[in-house]
């Protein structure tokens, strides 16, 4: 969705809901709430903070003695042109294979009392996911770049931006600048360095525009700057037992040395009526702060709420706009629970024989209806909750691997709660799905995720849903909650692997008959085992680890009032069709997925066996909500017009499409597929045909047996990939260094093509095509 004009934000925006009994509220209306936008009271070009200065300017060609290059390939790098027509006399390097790191080092002087941030403008060439880091080192001491920079094209003159630390800079100046360039074979070019300083204030969002997600350690907030010396201010009525929410906070990149203070003063028409005052620590970048002012002695009255922040000049701080909330008793909930590569028949309501022990989920499904036969369209994280937030197939959006993201023209089901006036949250548990690398927090007031490190455990992003509650007391709220404890690596505790897997046993023992499985299908921290009923086991006792702590969420009383989804993203494949322990390709382990719904308006005590796709399950929530005018694409699951349709579904990187329908699987292959971690390897535009009826695992292919059918499926697939209708929302993931080993060790590869093209099929004349194209359809 685009961003709202500067005329729009500087408004008060209210937005009034009307009664949702559908999701457990009484017979009263469900309380207003008006987000209140803020309004920049002084204007103009007064008191903006300094544009940036340049401290110092490094001309890598000219000055190429001043450097040390490390380069595995090149161990002296030289002036070149990556691109002649780009006319930029650089200097490049290059790295091998399997030598991954390339160092330029520069000794010298540098004062980061003067300077905040580095840039360097470079190109490369090969290597997906290359990315420049930056040290300053003096002696032992190093300071690291906040973020890598990640080049998001190949081949290009790129300006990178590394910013610093703030609190951590000053003091004793360091003795050598390094930027560092990790990655896969690739030759990286660089025309300058520079060292920059940037005014802490203007790193935060102006207040003339909309609100942005600001980072203040693990959790962003959607706020805009508050500067000293620059007033907010917004105009309201304040309806009958209203209350004032908001939240500020320092982010790392505007902090400055002192104390700041912020003030709120409320004034009418007669005077002032009351002054509020917060206080930030000198060191406290760490944390948003929230508070909760109490207005029911201002009913009736239109007040001006002002906003000024106290302190040293050029200081800033986050501010949230706030909410004026007329809180209820029982306010709507709507949770979300995406429960990543969580197979369908690994929760024991899918059977009576189910491999897996989830008695919370269990109690979930009896008290709702779960749907047996349901299908996501993806295999891999972030196309699927691309999908499934926006309503959107991932043949359209164009996000087809990790490392794409969605552009702010994108419509998301948390933008159709937010302009409904509800609180929007979301708990990430893995890096690559945060804001940054999925596109995915537009729409939400607050997101947590992994930032540091890859992924985090449920027990986490519980811990901040759980602390986030309080805050909207008695306002609707919808929540997404990313749980990814069932991704390998698999670390399950011990307590929870005994149930699975006999602690005597040793997996890796010489004892243990051979598998036939080589090492190197097995991903890196398996090899050696020899038993591979542990990890499986490792992967059950993972998901029964993680049912033990929805429990903590579903057992609040708000949330048990309201509706729940459990949904996956996508499966895990367990040694069907050559895949082991990785979630490839578009067979029945990776695309069959557990979904229930449970709460008011939702059937209870239902075992749905209509076939059905996860990219309907916005909709349906929305319709739940009371929210069923909100535009977003899908069907309501529970309608009753809602019969069987074909369920086509694309694979990561657009290797493989299937379609599934009367009870058939076809998989076409549109590529070739000859890599070191799967046994069964497949040549471009084969193709192979399951009957789902009789091979629920996708282990025979029967398109010798049934080929009319084989090709008319094959046809129906064909027409569908044609089809395609790009929406122009996929863009280049900004995903950093860490982000990108991360993804690398959960066993993700970047991809070598572009997967927004929408060229699917490129039909030729090879042994497949004539095959299969020959073969009459009646």
């Amino acid at each position: 969705m685009a961003a709202p004009s500067a005329s729009c934000v500087q408004r008060v925006v209210a937005v009034v809901l009307g009664c949702l009994c559908a999701v457990g509220c009484d017979d009263a209306p469900v309380p207003s709430s008006q987000r209140l936008l803020l309004e920049l009271v002084n204007g103009g070009d007064q008191n903006l903070p300094a544009t940036e200065q340049v401290v110092e300017r490094f001309d890598m060609v000219q000055e190429i003695d001043a450097w040390k290059v490390e380069a595995p390939v090149w161990g002296v790098a030289v002036p070149t042109w990556l691109d002649s027509e780009q006319n930029a006399p650089m200097v490049q390097a290059a790295a091998g294979r399997h030598e991954r790191v390339i160092r330029f080092t520069r000794p010298g002087v540098y004062d980061t009392s003067r300077f905040d941030r580095v840039r360097v403008v470079a190109s490369v060439d090969g290597g997906g996911g290359t990315a420049i880091l930056l040290q300053l080192r003096r002696g032992t001491t190093v300071i690291e770049g906040i973020d890598a920079a990640r080049f998001d094209k190949r081949q290009e003159l790129l300006v990178l931006e590394i910013p610093l630390p703030r609190e951590e800079l000053g003091g004793e100046p360091f003795e050598s600048l390094v930027l560092i360039c990790p990655g896969a074979k690739r030759t990286v070019a660089i025309r300058e360095v520079s060292l920059v300083s940037v005014p802490p204030a203007a790193t935060l969002p102006a207040a003339t525009e909309a609100p942005e997600l600001v980072r203040i350690g693990h959790e962003a907030r959607r706020a805009v700057g508050l500067l000293v010396g620059r007033e907010l201010s917004v105009t309201a009525a304040v309806p009958p037992g209203a209350r004032l929410d908001l939240s500020y906070g320092r982010p790392s990149q505007a902090w400055t040395p002192g104390t700041l203070e912020l003030s709120l003063r409320l004034v009418d028409s007669g005077g002032e009526l009351l002054e509020r005052r917060w206080t930030l620590a000198e060191l406290d970048p760490s944390a948003w702060k929230t508070e909760s002012l109490d207005l029911s002695g201002l009913a009736g009255k239109q007040v001006t709420f002002q906003f000024a922040l106290l302190g040293p000049e050029g200081a800033g701080l986050a501010l949230t706009p706030p909410v004026l909330a007329v809180a209820a008793a029982t306010a709507p909930t709507v949770l979300l629970i995406t429960s990543d590569t969580h197979r369908a028949d690994h929760i024991g309501w899918a059977a009576e024989d189910a491999p897996v022990h989830t008695p919370v989920l269990d109690a979930l499904a009896r008290r709702g209806t779960v749907f047996l036969d349901c299908f996501a369209p993806v295999n891999n994280t972030n196309p699927s909750h691309v999908a499934l937030l926006t309503g959107t197939h991932p043949r359209d959006t164009g996000v087809l691997d990790n490392y794409r993201s969605i552009s702010g023209a994108a419509e998301t089901l948390a933008e159709r709660f937010s302009e409904a006036g509800w609180a929007t949250l979301a708990a990430i548990s893995t890096k690559h799905l945060g804001p940054d690398g999925s596109g995915l927090g537009q729409g939400f007031d607050r997101v947590s995720w992994p930032f540091r490190q890859g992924h985090r455990l449920s027990t986490e992003a519980l811990d901040d849903v759980l602390g986030w509650l309080p805050d909207v007391q008695g306002r609707p709220a919808f929540i997404w909650l990313h749980v990814f404890d069932p991704h390998s690596p698999y670390e399950p505790s011990e307590q929870h692997l005994q149930r699975y897997y006999d602690p005597g046993l040793d997996p890796r023992a010489d004892s243990w008959p051979d598998s036939g499985v080589p090492e190197s299908a097995l991903p890196l921290e398996l090899r050696g085992i020899r038993d591979l009923t542990y990890p499986v086991a490792m992967y059950r006792a993972e998901i029964t680890s993680q049912d033990e702590q929805l429990e903590r969420l579903l057992s609040v009383p708000r949330v048990a009032r309201g509706v729940t989804a459990l949904v996956s993203d996508h499966g895990e494949s367990l040694g069907e069709n050559g895949a082991w322990f990785i979630h490839t390709g578009v067979y029945t382990s990776t695309l069959h997925i557990p979904m229930v719904l449970a709460g008011p308006g939702v059937p209870a005590g239902v075992r749905e066996t209509r076939p059905v796709q996860h990219l309907d399950l916005g909709r349906t929530l929305l319709d739940l909500a009371g929210l069923d005018a909100a535009g977003f694409p899908g069907r309501n699951l529970f309608a009753a017009t809602l019969g069987p349709a074909p369920r086509f579904a694309i694979e990561a990187n657009a290797l493989s499409a299937a379609v599934t329908m009367e009870g058939l699987h076809l998989v076409l292959h549109l590529t070739e597929r000859d890599l070191p971690n799967l046994l069964e390897q497949r040549e471009a535009h084969e193709l192979e045909l399951f009957d789902l009826t009789r091979d629920a695992r996708c282990a025979h292919d029967i398109s010798n047996e049934r080929p009319r059918e084989a090709a008319r499926l094959r046809m129906r697939l064909l027409e569908w990939l044609s089809l395609a209708t790009p929406t122009g929302w996929a863009e280049d993931g900004m995903a950093d260094q860490a982000t990108l080993d991360a993804l690398a060790q959960l066993g993700y590869v970047a991809p070598a093509g572009d997967g927004a093209s929408g060229a699917f099929w490129t039909p030729d004349e090879c042994e497949h095509c004539r095959r299969w194209e020959a073969v009459p359809l009646r």
